[in-house]
């Protein structure tokens, strides 16, 4: 029996990639669940990996996505997004469109 990629079993490594800024791998490991890439838990951690590598303009895409799957967001989401434009100092939480959250 195989195992199958899910939010259960991708999560942990996405925060695994997110602490050795491997962001690449994360998306890789995101395409790899196939289909559940519309779970929240997975794209949270996406996110959190693409702003640990400094890669916030693809964090916030990600977030975007969220929104248009009309996923709701919640306070893991928003933290991870507004991480991701924290760790580019020059950039604030309100440049990055979070002046609504």
């Amino acid at each position: 029996k195989t195992l199958q990629p899910d939010a259960f079993t991708t999560s942990p490594l996405l925060n695994a990639c997110a602490k050795t800024v491997h962001w690449q791998h994360a998306l890789q490991l995101a395409g790899a669940a196939g289909g559940h890439c519309s779970d929240l838990v997975i794209l949270n951690g996406l996110i959190n990996a693409c702003g640990k590598s400094s890669h916030w303009p693809l964090a916030l895409a990600i977030l975007e996505n969220v929104l248009m799957q009309r996923l709701e967001p919640d306070i893991i989401t928003y933290s991870a997004a507004i991480s991701a434009c924290e760790e580019r100092n020059e950039l604030g939480p309100a440049r990055c469109g979070f002046e609504d959250v």
